[in-house]
Protein backbone atom coordinates (compact mmCIF):
# COMPACT_ATOMS: atom_id res chain seq x y z
CA UNK A 1 0.00 0.00 0.00
CA UNK A 2 2.94 2.01 0.77
CA UNK A 3 4.38 1.27 -2.64
CA UNK A 4 1.25 2.34 -4.56
CA UNK A 5 0.90 5.69 -2.87
CA UNK A 6 4.57 6.65 -3.56
CA UNK A 7 4.42 5.76 -7.07
CA UNK A 8 1.47 7.10 -7.58
CA UNK A 9 3.01 10.15 -5.78
CA UNK A 10 6.03 10.25 -7.62
CA UNK A 11 4.17 9.72 -10.99
CA UNK A 12 1.70 13.12 -10.37
CA UNK A 13 5.26 15.12 -9.39
CA UNK A 14 6.49 14.29 -12.77
CA UNK A 15 3.64 14.97 -14.58
CA UNK A 16 3.12 18.37 -12.81
CA UNK A 17 6.62 19.12 -13.28
CA UNK A 18 6.43 18.36 -16.74
CA UNK A 19 3.65 20.66 -17.41
CA UNK A 20 4.86 23.26 -15.87
CA UNK A 21 8.31 23.08 -17.87
CA UNK A 22 5.75 22.39 -21.09
CA UNK A 23 3.71 25.73 -20.08
CA UNK A 24 7.33 28.09 -19.03
CA UNK A 25 8.32 26.84 -22.68
CA UNK A 26 4.67 27.98 -24.26
CA UNK A 27 3.75 30.79 -22.47
CA UNK A 28 5.50 33.62 -24.79
CA UNK A 29 4.49 32.07 -27.91
CA UNK A 30 1.07 31.99 -27.33
CA UNK A 31 0.68 35.45 -25.48
CA UNK A 32 -1.11 38.00 -27.84
CA UNK A 33 0.64 41.07 -26.91
CA UNK A 34 4.47 39.62 -27.47
CA UNK A 35 3.12 38.61 -31.10
CA UNK A 36 1.91 41.97 -31.50
CA UNK A 37 5.07 43.27 -30.28
CA UNK A 38 7.15 41.15 -32.85
CA UNK A 39 4.98 41.89 -35.54
CA UNK A 40 5.58 45.28 -35.14
CA UNK A 41 8.83 44.76 -35.58
CA UNK A 42 9.37 41.99 -38.16
CA UNK A 43 6.02 42.86 -40.19
CA UNK A 44 4.77 46.53 -39.61
CA UNK A 45 2.70 46.67 -43.01
CA UNK A 46 0.35 43.81 -41.43
CA UNK A 47 -0.49 45.96 -38.24
CA UNK A 48 -0.71 49.34 -40.70
CA UNK A 49 -3.44 51.58 -39.42
CA UNK A 50 -3.94 48.95 -36.43
CA UNK A 51 -4.49 50.33 -32.79
CA UNK A 52 -2.58 49.18 -30.12
CA UNK A 53 -2.16 49.59 -26.64
CA UNK A 54 1.35 48.94 -24.80
CA UNK A 55 3.66 50.41 -21.55
CA UNK A 56 6.74 52.02 -22.56
CA UNK A 57 9.32 53.87 -20.69
CA UNK A 58 10.30 57.62 -22.39
CA UNK A 59 14.44 56.93 -23.64
CA UNK A 60 13.65 61.07 -25.25
CA UNK A 61 11.20 63.98 -25.73
CA UNK A 62 11.58 66.10 -28.80
CA UNK A 63 9.30 68.50 -28.18
CA UNK A 64 10.10 71.22 -31.50
CA UNK A 65 8.43 67.95 -33.24
CA UNK A 66 6.42 66.70 -30.78
CA UNK A 67 7.31 62.85 -30.77
CA UNK A 68 8.92 60.61 -28.12
CA UNK A 69 11.48 58.24 -28.64
CA UNK A 70 10.21 55.15 -26.23
CA UNK A 71 11.27 51.47 -25.52
CA UNK A 72 8.32 49.20 -24.97
CA UNK A 73 7.73 47.61 -21.52
CA UNK A 74 7.89 44.01 -21.39
CA UNK A 75 9.88 42.22 -18.55
CA UNK A 76 11.38 39.28 -19.80
CA UNK A 77 12.69 40.92 -23.53
CA UNK A 78 13.65 44.43 -24.85
CA UNK A 79 12.44 45.44 -28.30
CA UNK A 80 14.37 48.37 -30.26
CA UNK A 81 12.75 51.66 -29.97
CA UNK A 82 9.69 53.03 -31.05
CA UNK A 83 8.55 56.82 -32.22
CA UNK A 84 5.10 57.82 -31.25
CA UNK A 85 3.90 61.65 -32.87
CA UNK A 86 2.28 63.25 -29.98
CA UNK A 87 0.98 66.03 -31.89
CA UNK A 88 -2.29 66.64 -30.68
CA UNK A 89 -1.65 65.57 -27.00
CA UNK A 90 -0.37 68.13 -23.95
CA UNK A 91 3.37 65.58 -23.41
CA UNK A 92 5.31 69.09 -22.00
CA UNK A 93 5.42 67.40 -18.73
CA UNK A 94 7.22 63.96 -19.63
CA UNK A 95 11.00 63.69 -19.42
CA UNK A 96 13.50 60.81 -20.08
CA UNK A 97 13.18 57.77 -17.59
CA UNK A 98 9.16 58.32 -17.24
CA UNK A 99 7.02 55.21 -18.11
CA UNK A 100 4.08 55.79 -20.43
CA UNK A 101 0.70 54.02 -21.20
CA UNK A 102 -0.39 54.33 -24.74
CA UNK A 103 -3.15 53.61 -26.85
CA UNK A 104 -2.37 54.75 -30.86
CA UNK A 105 -2.64 53.75 -34.29
CA UNK A 106 0.72 52.22 -36.28
CA UNK A 107 1.50 53.36 -38.78
CA UNK A 108 4.90 51.79 -40.91
CA UNK A 109 7.70 50.42 -38.42
CA UNK A 110 8.66 51.98 -35.14
CA UNK A 111 5.58 54.55 -36.04
CA UNK A 112 3.19 55.42 -33.71
CA UNK A 113 0.38 58.37 -33.32
CA UNK A 114 -0.80 58.21 -30.12
CA UNK A 115 -4.56 58.82 -29.46
CA UNK A 116 -4.29 58.47 -25.73
CA UNK A 117 -1.12 58.94 -22.92
CA UNK A 118 -1.17 58.58 -19.65
CA UNK A 119 1.47 58.85 -17.19
CA UNK A 120 2.07 56.35 -14.29
CA UNK A 121 3.08 57.54 -11.26
CA UNK A 122 5.70 55.90 -9.17
CA UNK A 123 3.74 55.99 -6.34
CA UNK A 124 0.79 54.43 -7.79
CA UNK A 125 1.55 50.29 -7.24
CA UNK A 126 2.25 50.90 -3.71
CA UNK A 127 -0.99 52.83 -3.38
CA UNK A 128 -2.74 49.19 -4.16
CA UNK A 129 -0.94 47.93 -1.36
CA UNK A 130 -1.06 50.38 1.13
CA UNK A 131 -5.24 50.69 0.41
CA UNK A 132 -5.12 46.91 0.97
CA UNK A 133 -3.43 47.04 4.33
CA UNK A 134 -6.61 48.67 5.64
CA UNK A 135 -8.68 45.86 5.07
CA UNK A 136 -6.53 43.72 7.23
CA UNK A 137 -8.23 44.77 10.31
CA UNK A 138 -11.49 44.49 9.26
CA UNK A 139 -10.90 41.04 8.05
CA UNK A 140 -9.32 40.02 11.66
CA UNK A 141 -12.32 41.41 13.21
CA UNK A 142 -14.74 39.23 11.31
CA UNK A 143 -12.82 36.52 11.80
CA UNK A 144 -12.12 36.93 15.93
CA UNK A 145 -15.76 37.60 16.48
CA UNK A 146 -16.69 33.93 14.88
CA UNK A 147 -13.83 32.16 16.13
CA UNK A 148 -11.81 31.64 19.90
CA UNK A 149 -8.29 30.68 19.98
CA UNK A 150 -8.10 27.33 22.64
CA UNK A 151 -4.95 28.12 23.77
CA UNK A 152 -4.75 24.52 25.53
CA UNK A 153 -4.99 22.73 21.84
CA UNK A 154 -3.98 25.43 19.44
CA UNK A 155 -6.88 25.17 17.43
CA UNK A 156 -9.89 28.08 16.79
CA UNK A 157 -12.64 27.09 17.93
CA UNK A 158 -16.42 28.46 16.58
CA UNK A 159 -17.97 30.85 18.90
CA UNK A 160 -21.20 30.26 20.49
CA UNK A 161 -23.80 32.29 19.04
CA UNK A 162 -25.31 34.35 22.39
CA UNK A 163 -28.74 33.52 22.73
Amino acid sequence: MVRRRLIIGLILLILLISFMVYSSQEYYHNDLQYKRYTQLFDDPGALNNTVLSFSAIIQSVDTTNQTLQVFLKTDPFEFPTVEISTRNLKAQSLKQGDQIDVIGVVHGKGLITASQLWLVEPWEPAAVYVRSLLAIPFIAYLFLSTWMLDTSTWFFDRRKKHV
